[in-house]
């Protein structure tokens, strides 16, 4: 997480994951053949109009990402 904008006191954001395996599930919707297995989750309080970035780093997982339309979100 980066690029926070400005959160007063008292708010926050909270953000994790259920933390499995991240690889590889067998729940998955056509036309994709791969599905991480991670669920995150976001809990906020008391704002509603910051903005922040994420960025995940997948380069461990073997997975080819030089086509960015087979990925979904």
């Amino acid at each position: 997480m980066f690029n926070p904008s400005a959160i007063a006191d008292g708010n926050f954001l909270m953000w994790g994951n259920d933390a499995p395996v991240i690889w590889n599930s067998t729940d998955i919707p056509a036309p994709y053949v791969n599905r991480i297995s991670r669920v995150w989750r976001v809990a906020k309080n008391g704002f509603t109009t910051e903005t922040f970035s994420i960025s995940f780093d997948l380069s461990g997982l073997g997975i080819d990402m030089t086509d960015p339309t087979k990925f979904a979100y």
